[in-house]
């Protein structure tokens, strides 16, 4: 597999989640979550290339490229606080403390707000 570029991180895990997140929304008894197989049939259909990321993660991916570590994260590259499986860690003024998979439409705004800021950062 090709070597994915934080840029590349960036961009893909955007148009993964903007797709998932249109789908589901906070999980229940009654509503889905996003699931792993949600994420696999979403690379195999849209970036087959990439269909056997690790986790199905385009930031862990990126991670496991580099140290094997959360610590190179592309989130935690931007800030320290950024831990997919707690999202009330990144942003204290939510009113859930969950994942990215319960949580698919709140994760999306969180990166695509710390995407923004990485952005201005190197500008």
């Amino acid at each position: 597999m090709k070597k994915i570029t934080l840029d590349k991180a960036w961009e893909l895990t955007i148009e993964m989640w903007e797709d998932l997140a249109a789908k589901f929304d906070y999980v229940s008894a009654e509503l889905p979550y996003v699931s792993y197989d949600d994420e696999k049939d979403w690379l195999k259909k849209n970036h087959p290339e990439y269909a056997n990321i690790l986790r199905s993660c385009f930031f862990c991916e990126y991670a496991r490229q580099h140290d094997s570590t959360c610590n190179s994260c592309p989130g935690k590259l931007v800030n320290d606080n950024f831990d997919c499986t707690d999202l009330k860690r990144i942003d204290p003024k939510l009113s859930v403390s969950d994942n990215y998979a319960n949580c698919p439409k709140e994760f999306l705004v969180i990166i695509k707000k710390l995407d923004k800021q990485r952005k201005s950062k190197s500008a």
